[in-house]
């Protein structure tokens, strides 16, 4: 597929190692949760303003971006597919590279959020896009760029399991501080205590952040549907998603694909 030959040459994360932290995530995986509550922590510690917006990179930045504040950690965020190269164990002699945090969700409930966001623009039927497109031109993200990241991304915390570790969305909304404090701690932002990690949390509900959305974004982030995901897969959709990843997909962090339903948080 052509979309894993441009996988292989993505170097970004090669360039972009002058990081004391990586937030790497799927999309759809409670991204800008995360990200809200660690930059408000951080602003609370540092005494810097809190975040004025949902996507705001002033505090948990863009490795491609140079930092606001030089002061505090640096920690950055993207959805990087990394080349198997980034990865050889030949850089880790000669070069440093940040601790990286890797958020996930279980992909079934991702394409279902997704699919609601972009539904329009896509104009197709969720079985369509379901199917995806391996070539990686029809839609931002796909069960095929699912696959692509869980499986680049668990052959790398298997090799640094000391330096990578899996954060699931599941867990975060299972118990929030247990897991927020277990990422901080990962970071080595171990100075942000259960105070300010609560406040962190309590400033970032779904109703507080769909109050700071980005002007320049005309589609929210933070959808309130409670629909289980499994509802939108008839039997031929499961499957196909249950035969694919039985196929292609090496690491599943612990997803069970023969089990359906449950989650009720596609947004």
């Amino acid at each position: 597929m052509k979309s894993l030959l441009r996988d292989y040459g993505n170097l970004s994360l090669l360039r972009h190692r002058g990081y004391d932290g990586f937030i790497v995530s799927m999309h759809q995986s409670g991204t800008h949760w995360l990200k809200h509550m660690l930059a408000v922590a951080l602003a609370r510690y540092y005494d810097l303003p809190l975040p004025a917006r949902l996507q705001d990179d002033t505090i948990i930045g863009h490795p491609k971006s140079p930092p606001i504040y030089r002061k505090i950690p640096q920690v950055v965020h993207s959805h990087n597919i990394p080349s198997p190269i980034v990865h050889l164990r030949l850089w880790r002699f000669f070069l440093k590279f940040p601790r990286y945090v890797v958020l996930v969700r279980d992909p079934r409930a991702a394409l279902v959020s997704n699919y609601e966001k972009w539904k329009s623009r896509y104009a197709v039927s969720f079985s369509d896009y379901l199917r995806g497109d391996p070539e990686g031109k029809r839609f931002d993200k796909d069960i095929w760029w699912d696959i692509r990241f869980m499986n680049a991304w668990g052959k790398a915390v298997s090799r640094y399991p000391n330096d990578i570790i899996i954060a699931r969305y599941e867990s975060l909304t299972e118990d929030t501080l247990l897991e927020l404090k277990r990422v901080a701690r990962f970071l080595k932002l171990d100075f942000l205590d259960d105070e300010i990690l609560r406040e962190a949390i309590d400033a970032s509900t779904k109703d507080k952040m769909a109050k700071k959305p980005n002007p320049k974004q005309q589609l929210s982030v933070v959808r309130k549907e409670q629909s289980d995901y499994s509802s939108w897969y008839g039997e031929d959709d499961r499957q196909f998603l249950e035969s694919v990843f039985d196929k292609y997909l090496v690491h599943d962090f612990g997803y069970s694909f023969a089990v359906w339903g449950g989650e009720k948080h596609p947004g």
